[in-house]
């Protein structure tokens, strides 16, 4: 906690965070794995296995099943040009 007295009043805050982004490679390197897929942690959408989604093993992990939702009898996997089009601003 940071403390700033002004006026005779004392304040308490914290600290602005530091980002942990000098080590992300490090941190999350990519995947390497000889699964066709890869399926997003936090949303179960998938995602074809290329060298440009393999570097998001901070969000994807490698997935062996199928591309297919059976609910709906379609594939999930999305055109890589749509999915990398939606990725370049991140």
């Amino acid at each position: 906690m940071a403390t700033i007295v002004t006026d005779g009043v004392e304040h308490k805050f914290a600290d602005n965070p530091k980002l942990q982004g000098e080590d992300w490679e490090a941190e999350f390197p990519p995947i390497e794995s000889d699964a066709p897929f890869l399926r997003c942690k936090f949303t179960g959408q998938i995602y074809p296995n290329t060298e440009e989604f393999a570097e998001r093993s901070d969000i994807l992990e490698p997935y062996y099943g199928e591309a297919v939702d059976v609910a709906k009898n379609s594939l999930t996997v999305p055109g890589i040009d749509d999915t990398l089009g939606v990725l370049d601003p991140l």
